[in-house]
């Protein structure tokens, strides 16, 4: 990136570089629409910056094709309407960064459908900003999709999310709660049948009720519910199917419940235990649970010092072992 870089010098290099996969012009302030379009030709591009460009409009964003980045930061003269042509002429794009622009929730509804058909196993993340979209989302979105930011959200927020049907990820750590919250995340467990990551780690004041509503979800895979204070055997022992578990500083539940969630997912592959109350019982449980396991998969354990020192007399199983 040149500061000073004009159009001339933009339309030398796509006439000539015709092996170029990477180009970043951002805060290249004396750069045009003709220069803008010099780009458009070359094919051979993946990945593009061209944040803080005043001359970046729907017009540019419609002819790129075949990019798999696109950085289009504070490029506040695009719409919705030229990012979901975009999205839709770049069918292996996987990272959309456009913070500070006027996108809306129109354009991640229709990411969420110009995605939910991709058979090329490819993830598309996009990255807005919250100032921007105070009426619609907050923070980091990402199709297919996770979310992170500690402030409050409205209700809006998540009624929208709960219309993803094709929501993969979600990510809510360290959220601050209320009913409206407890109530979303019910709505989008409910709603979201692909939801396989969810993140609720922190957001200290969960209701058991929505604990208890996750146990119902037949596609979650991973789920982190750290230092969640309602968490209890009721509701570990529910659970089924997982393949990583995190309830680190949970200090309700017990080794009764943990064995219990251990058997009820026999492809369990990493469960952090740590700054709990569990036992050597739940070594003793884990090993039992785990010694007969004919699927390959080694359980991975997280606890606490003094039972890591006990682990090795204690575990009769190939299939567990201590995260180091």
């Amino acid at each position: 990136m040149v500061n000073n870089f004009q159009d001339s010098s933009l339309i030398a290099i796509a006439k000539e570089c015709k092996n170029l996969e990477y180009l970043n012009i951002s805060h290249c302030k004396y750069i045009t629409e003709e220069g803008l379009n010099a780009i458009t030709t070359i094919k051979s591009l993946r990945r593009l910056n061209v944040s803080h460009l005043e001359c970046v409009r729907d017009s540019f964003l419609r002819k790129l094709k075949g990019l798999s980045l696109l950085k289009c930061n504070e490029c506040q003269k695009i719409s919705d309407v030229g990012l979901i042509q975009f999205i839709n002429n770049c069918p292996d794009l996987k990272h959309l960064s456009a913070d500070g622009t006027y996108m809306t929730i129109k354009t991640i509804i229709a990411a969420d459908q110009a995605t939910k058909h991709r058979e090329n196993n490819i993830i598309l993340h996009i990255h807005l900003c919250y100032k921007k979209l105070r009426t619609a989302c907050r923070s980091i979105i990402e199709s297919k999709w996770s979310w992170n930011n500690r402030e409050r959200r409205p209700s809006l927020v998540f009624d929208n999310l709960s219309k993803l049907q094709n929501l993969e990820q979600l990510s809510l750590q360290s959220m601050i709660t209320n009913e409206s919250f407890d109530s979303s995340i019910i709505a989008i467990v409910d709603s979201c049948k692909s939801l396989t990551k969810l993140d609720i780690s922190s957001c200290y004041d969960v209701t058991e009720t929505t604990l208890i509503a996750l146990t119902n979800s037949e596609s979650l895979k991973e789920l982190k519910i750290g230092y969640i204070h309602s968490v209890t055997d009721n509701f570990i022992s529910k659970l089924k199917g997982l393949q990583c578990f995190d309830c680190t500083g949970c200090k309700k539940i017990t080794d009764a419940g943990v064995i219990q969630l251990i058997k009820n997912c026999p492809d369990l592959e990493n469960l952090d235990l740590d700054y709990t109350h569990v036992t050597t019982n739940t070594i003793i449980g884990a090993s039992e649970a785990t010694k007969n396991r004919r699927n390959n998969i080694i359980l991975i354990l997280d606890v606490d010092r003094i039972l890591k020192r006990s682990f090795k007399s204690l575990n009769k199983s190939i299939w567990l072992a201590l995260r180091r």
